[in-house]
């Protein structure tokens, strides 16, 4: 038995409907009563109880504008005695990199079919392609909430794996098995020094192999214009909506010019095998300053 946990990403201060729905190869079944529990990034709970449906309907829970006020990642459990438990973790980020509405008037409105794609799946699209995106680029392209344990070498300085940091939600550093959370003073003297770099003004990293935790803010306000048609073309390529008559594994194309290599996903320095997206990507590919 499958279980689907949907949406596949959540946009903060925008209400909305965690679903729950179990399928028995391609039939969707009655789950029974469903128990669940959404928790966030710091442990406390948003929500716990039994959720809302029947029949085999999706089971539903109800999130409010002020529920999803903040950047975060939810963690969510799900149990019934008919499908056990199922966790899945939904992040809450700061804006779309693209709106549904867009992918389905995009080009020639090869997604406009709701049944054939409907929102989920448009949504879990994004949220692979926003992932991919950071990936490559080493930028994130929309606000997002970020959970690392970091080396340090002592001193004052830390690098982050991250540029456009906007603020530090969180900070602890490891003694011995313990882990010390830094005070809001503490915090406040994290002084970002440059991209991907910040200082603390007042205090000392220890020197290790994870031995800082921190959650910070990061990521560009909106995503560049350009960044999401890019996005937008490769959620057409992943549904198979951009049409070619070349066959699948073909590398290079003959005719009366000559031969030409075709842009291949993973040759060549190609990430999408779409020549528009990978330039767009590698002139948004971030550089991480070293510490010295």
């Amino acid at each position: 038995m499958d279980v689907l946990v949907s949406p596949a990403e959540l946009i903060r201060g925008m209400p909305a409907e965690i679903r729950i729905t179990a399928y028995d190869g391609s039939a969707i079944v009655d789950p029974g009563t469903v128990t669940v529990t959404v928790t966030r990034h710091d442990g406390t709970t948003l929500w716990s109880g039994a959720a809302s449906g029947i029949g085999t309907a999706p089971r539903t829970v109800a999130l409010s504008e002020a529920d999803l006020g903040s950047l975060d990642f939810l963690s969510i459990t799900a149990t019934s005695s008919v499908f056990g438990q199922v966790s899945a973790h939904v992040p809450v980020v700061g804006a779309p990199l693209f709106w549904i509405a867009e992918a389905r008037r995009f080009d020639q409105g090869q997604l406009a079919d709701e049944v054939r794609y409907p929102d989920d799946l448009l949504i879990a699209v994004r949220a692979r392609v926003r992932e991919a995106f950071t990936s490559v680029t080493g930028q994130r392209f929309v606000p997002e909430l970020v959970a690392v344990t970091l080396d340090a070498a002592g001193g004052d300085t830390l690098l982050l794996p991250d540029v456009r940091v906007t603020r530090i939600r969180s900070a602890a550093i490891r003694n011995g098995a313990s882990w010390q959370a830094l005070s809001d003073d503490d915090l406040a003297n994290l002084v970002i020094a440059e991209p991907g770099l910040f200082i603390w003004t007042r205090g000392t990293w220890p020197e290790g192999r994870g031995v800082v935790r921190l959650a910070y803010e990061c990521g560009w306000p909106q995503p560049p214009a350009e960044i999401r048609r890019a996005a937008l073309r490769v959620a057409a390529s992943y549904m198979g909506m951009l049409p070619s008559n070349l066959p699948d594994r073909a590398l290079t194309l003959s005719d009366e010019l000559g031969t030409f290599r075709l842009a291949t996903p993973g040759v060549g320095g190609s990430w999408f095998g779409l020549p528009e997206v990978d330039a767009v990507l590698q002139r948004y590919r971030a550089s991480i300053p070293g510490v010295a």
